[in-house]
């Protein structure tokens, strides 16, 4: 799959983006033990632990999505995928509901790509915090993800679902929207299609289903 060197700038951008915010709260933790050297400042030391751990929940996640990370036999469980999304998710106001599996199932390291960058569109969709449902399936040998994003004001933005044009220009592409840019060209480029519904208010559907 060829990227643009603009989506990988605008990638970039967008993982710097999410981990600003940890990043500095890790900065001013250690910002406070340097002006209490004397003593090491609970609170401070709290501040530094909670947000360096988040800044790793994130870099995980995201050198799953847009890197080359996973298993050395070219998969990944859906236990790892689940425990990436509830990372990634954790201490916001999102919650995410995983379907049960079994320790033993996996998938191909780039169907597990698509589904974390559904979910990825699905937590961007819910400004105001909500839920993410997900729904995995296997008809006729194939793999079908189903997600659904449930919250006040659960929108895509017109600039992401252009974003998910196959013939949008990367000129048009923002650090907001090049995430679904990118999974929506690596749904194509495993030969599958992603589309997006509104049913009813408060509800964005996400499905990609990629041939086996």
């Amino acid at each position: 799959m060829n990227i643009d060197i603009k989506v990988s700038q605008l990638v970039v951008s967008r993982i710097c983006h999410d981990l600003a915010g940890s990043v500095s709260a890790v900065n001013a933790g250690i910002e406070l033990i340097k002006d209490n050297a004397a003593a090491l400042d609970q609170e401070a030391m709290s501040l530094v632990d909670a947000s360096a751990g988040q800044s790793v929940r994130k870099l995980s996640f995201f050198r799953i999505v847009f890197g080359s990370g996973g298993g050395a036999d070219g998969s990944i469980s859906l236990a790892e995928l689940c425990d990436l999304s509830q990372n990634y998710l954790d201490g916001g106001k999102v919650s995410l509901d995983w379907p049960d599996h079994t320790d033993e199932a996996r998938l191909d390291i780039d169907e597990g790509r698509v589904l974390l960058g559904i979910i990825l569109m699905a937590a961007d969709a819910l400004p105001r915090g909500g839920s993410i449902a997900v729904g995995i399936h296997h008809p006729d040998g194939a793999v079908g993800f189903a997600v659904v994003a449930t919250g006040e004001r659960a929108s895509l933005s017109p600039e992401v679902e252009a974003a998910m044009r196959p013939d949008v220009s990367t000129e048009e592409l923002s650090a907001r929207t090049v995430h679904a840019h990118f999974t929506n060209l690596l749904v194509g480029y495993l030969g599958g299609e992603l589309e997006c519904s509104r049913e009813t208010a408060g509800e964005i559907r996400l499905a990609a289903i990629i041939p086996a």
